[in-house]
C-alpha cells in the first residue's frame, strides 16, 4: 500500500509555519487569507484550517474583518521554552548514554564533524540545520518517542527566536564544543555526565539569549507585499 499523502491543510500549516519561523512573514505583519493562498498556491479552505491551528499555537491572531497578524515571540516565552528544553533534553541525553550503540555514536560524531566544516548559504540556516539534526538524534536515542516528539517540537519553537533577535548570539565554536562534550559522555556510557553536559549547553544558550535587549535589530528575509 502506498504511503498516505500529506493533506493540503497540513501542507499549508507546514508552509506558513516555516515562513513565520524564518521571518518571511514578519512579527506584527498583517496578512490576508487571499495573499497567503497566492504565496502558497493552495486553496482557501486548507489555508483557513492551517491558520486556525497556528492561532491555537499563538503564532498568529485572527482578527475578524481585518485579517491575520503574525505574533511576536517575547523573551519571556523564549526563556520558558528553553527551561522546558532543559527538563526534557537532559533526561533524553541521560537515557541516550545507556542505549547508544557504537554505530549510533559514530553517526553523532559525523553530525558534529559536518557542522564544524565551512559551509555555504546562510549562516543561521546552516547552523540551525546542524543543531536540529544533533538534538533530534539525541532525542531519538533516548528511547522514548513521546519525549522525543516533545523535544523536537520545543526545538522548533526555539528556532524562530534565532531569526528574530537572537542571531547576534550565534556561537558556532562554543556550540560545537558543547555538543562534543555530550557525545563524549554518551560514548563513556555515563548518563549523569551526558545529562549535565546537555544542561550546561542549554544554560549557555539561555545566558546568551538573555543578553539580547528587546527590540535589537532582527535579521530577516523580506516579506512579500
Amino acid at each position: 500500500m502506498a504511503p498516505d499523502r500529506i493533506s493540503l491543510a497540513d501542507q499549508a500549516y507546514v508552509s506558513i509555519k516555516q515562513r513565520i519561523d524564518t521571518m518571511f512573514f514578519l512579527p506584527g505583519q498583517y496578512l490576508t487569507e487571499a495573499a497567503i493562498c497566492a504565496v502558497l498556491a493552495i486553496g482557501r479552505t486548507p489555508v483557513h484550517q492551517a491558520l486556525q491551528r497556528l492561532s491555537i499555537e499563538k503564532l498568529v491572531e485572527i482578527i475578524p474583518r481585518k485579517g491575520i497578524v503574525v505574533l511576536p515571540s517575547p523573551l519571556g516565552q523564549v526563556m520558558a521554552i528553553l527551561d522546558a528544553r532543559m527538563a526534557v533534553e537532559v533526561e533524553l541525553a541521560r537515557r541516550a548514554a545507556t542505549r547508544a550503540s557504537p554505530a549510533q555514536i559514530a553517526a553523532l560524531d559525523a553530525l558534529v564533524a559536518g557542522a564544524a566544516r565551512p559551509h555555504g548559504g546562510g549562516e543561521i540556516d546552516s547552523f540551525l540545520a546542524a543543531d536540529r539534526a544533533f538534538h533530534g538524534a539525541i532525542a531519538e536515542l533516548g528511547g522514548n518517542p513521546i519525549l522525543a516528539e516533545f523535544s523536537i517540537s520545543l526545538h522548533e519553537k526555539t528556532e524562530r527566536a534565532w531569526y528574530l533577535n537572537y542571531w547576534r548570539t550565534l556561537d558556532v565554536k562554543g556550540t560545537h564544543t558543547q555538543h562534543r562534550r555530550v557525545i563524549e559522555a554518551i560514548r563513556r556510557g555515563d548518563g549523569q555526565a551526558a545529562g549535565e553536559a546537555m544542561r550546561v549547553h542549554l544554560e549557555a544558550l539561555a545566558t546568551r539569549f538573555g543578553e539580547v535587549q528587546p527590540g535589537e535589530g532582527a535579521r530577516h528575509r523580506p516579506a512579500p507585499e
